[in-house]
């Protein structure tokens, strides 16, 4: 039996694509919205897999830090493209560094672009 939890915040950034349709190549905002779920076959003797104020208080430092940015800026993006999947990828580092995970198996983040457009990235840590 796997067990999970999962935390959704939004915000707005900004971004521009390097290439592809006209639109797209000038700079435009998003109403992003980030859900992160984290999985584990094993509850801790609080009988959490972690506590979701912890997984909460991580996001929610995340996101006022990303809330208004360009997000080609962002150093997690390391001047890659700021598609969907690479951004996703980024938050699930940035996220990461952010909890301890010691009772976590696995991590994905999902990120809505739009209410019908989202990529997600995720990861084993063990198990």
């Amino acid at each position: 039996m796997t067990y999970s939890i999962s935390v959704s915040k939004s915000f707005r950034a900004e971004h521009w694509m390097p290439s592809g349709k006209p639109e797209e190549l000038v700079p435009h905002q998003h109403d992003y919205r980030i859900h992160v779920t984290l999985e584990g076959e094993n509850l801790g003797d609080d009988g959490f897999l972690m506590d979701i104020d912890l997984l909460k208080g991580g996001l929610d430092d995340l996101v006022s830090r990303l809330s208004g940015t360009k997000v080609n800026n962002l150093p997690e993006l390391r001047g890659g493209p700021p598609s969907m999947e690479n951004f996703a990828a980024a938050l699930w580092t940035a996220i990461l560094t952010k909890l301890d995970t010691s009772g976590v198996e696995s991590m994905t983040v999902t990120l809505w672009e739009s209410e019908d457009a989202a990529a997600s990235y995720g990861k084993r840590l063990r198990g």
